[in-house]
């Protein structure tokens, strides 16, 4: 699939036999290894939905549901920004160890408090690049080395997940960082884009591939 996967996708939406929305997807893979074809949509309300491809019938439609915004903790887009502590190269904050890369990326210099306390917009990475398994996840913060590691007019932050990993080793399992508390997030890696004012203005989830990590920078 990922040599042979089409440059597009029809996909159907439905909420029982009322179909609430037929487009087409196109495919991302720019920079990785296995494409995705992600759909964006607004709906009225929540509900339980499913998407389907009609061009693909032994494919299984994929049920999902919409809750309502409200319900959500995870910030979305146009929500403030959360502060919370992050650590850097001057001050660890007890994560041990700040970057579980193989060798550190740039992105430890300044914590999350300051830069959403400063003038130039955030960008916010949820990543533990030392303990993806995938070849999906792997990927994520090299491209935002990539992408931005030379951006002298944002604050560009990569926040571990773990306070402690090696506590897996003894088995337990590892207090989550700050960040990811308070970004109420359930999995990683997740990114996000703020403006100067901390109004997020793009969050990707889960994978992301340059052009579409290239289209969420743009916005500030």
């Amino acid at each position: 699939m990922r040599e042979s996967a089409p440059a597009h996708l029809a996909v159907r939406v439905r909420q029982g036999d009322t179909v609430v929305l037929e487009t087409t997807v196109a495919r991302r893979t720019e920079g990785i290894i296995t494409p995705y074809f992600p759909l964006m949509m607004t709906f009225d309300a929540p509900g339980e939905f499913v998407a389907e491809l009609p061009d693909h019938p032994t494919v299984e439609p994929v049920p999902f549901l919409v809750a309502d915004r409200v319900d959500i903790e995870i910030p979305q887009v146009g929500d403030p920004l959360p502060s919370a502590p992050t650590p850097t190269v001057d001050d660890s904050k007890g994560v041990t160890p700040i970057c579980t890369r193989a060798i550190e990326c740039p992105f430890h210099e300044i914590d999350l408090v300051d830069a959403v306390a400063n003038d130039k917009p955030t960008v916010l990475l949820i990543s533990t690049p030392g303990f993806c398994q995938t070849d999906i996840c792997g990927p994520v913060l090299d491209l935002l080395i990539d992408e931005a590691g030379d951006r002298t007019d944002l604050n560009v932050i990569h926040a571990e997940v773990y306070i402690n990993p090696s506590d897996f080793a003894t088995g337990g399992f590892p207090e989550l960082t700050p960040a990811v508390n308070a970004m109420a997030l359930p999995f990683e890696p997740a990114i996000f884009v703020a403006a100067a004012d901390n109004s997020i203005r793009a969050r990707l989830d889960t994978t992301f591939d340059r052009s579409e990590l290239r289209d969420a920078l743009s916005l500030v």
